[in-house]
């Protein structure tokens, strides 16, 4: 399955989006909807199909969930997943977003 993800560009197939500042990040994904908010102490998130929540503390935190291939993990400057059925995968700290998907990749935004 190819899909393409549309960030300050033309939607084709599937559409992406985000907003992000220090303190929240979400998420929209047209085949799997999901959201999350994140501070410094705290992480929710919810997924369409299969829900969930976390928290996590200063040192981070891990998780995996196979029913989804969804997996990351985190601590205080970073994040990082993989998504198998979607083919995304993005990293991120506090100054940079990039992610690549099916071979596509849109460069980190610039500060």
């Amino acid at each position: 399955m190819r899909a393409s993800f549309s960030i300050g560009y033309e939607p084709v197939e599937t559409s992406f989006s985000h907003t992000e500042d220090e303190t929240s990040f979400s998420h929209t994904e047209d085949e799997t909807s999901f959201s999350h908010t994140k501070d410094e102490t705290g992480f929710s998130h919810t997924e369409d199909e299969t829900s969930f929540s976390h928290t996590k503390d200063e040192t981070g935190f891990s998780h995996t969930k196979d029913e989804t291939g969804f997996s990351h993990t985190e601590d205080e400057t970073s994040f990082s997943h993989t998504k198998d059925e979607t083919g995304f995968s993005h990293t991120e700290d506090e100054t940079s977003f990039s992610h690549t998907e099916n071979e596509h990749t849109v460069p980190a935004r610039e500060s």
